[in-house]
């Protein structure tokens, strides 16, 4: 999150090895107010079960996954497809999401 220790990346550090932004607890505590769950952590089981949706949910729209990391705190995806990014970003949510529940590794509240 912008503001963490580990440091993050933000407009003003976006540069292939560039630093990253400086730790900030205010700008940290304040992302966290405007959160209403806390940070999602996805162990090994629960990357694997995102990873399937995502491919499963590029299969049937016939997109083209280019690329796919599913990482402890957050996804990185490259996807070919005729629909606007936020359409296909909302399809993969979803998607990821219905599948950690329907696996039980979630309640439908998460």
């Amino acid at each position: 999150m912008h503001g963490d220790c580990e440091g993050s990346v933000d407009r003003s550090h976006n540069r292939y090895r560039g630093p990253f932004a400086r730790p900030n607890p205010g700008r940290l505590a304040a992302e966290l107010n405007l959160m209403d769950q806390q940070p999602y952590e996805m162990d090994e089981p629960r990357r694997k079960a995102v990873l399937e949706a995502i491919i499963n949910r590029c299969n049937q729209g016939d997109w083209g996954l280019l690329a796919a990391h599913v990482r402890s705190n957050h996804v990185h995806v490259i996807v070919q497809a005729q629909e606007k990014p936020e359409f296909v970003m909302t399809q993969l949510k979803s998607a990821a999401s219905r599948r950690l529940n329907d696996q039980g590794f979630d309640d439908r509240t998460r």
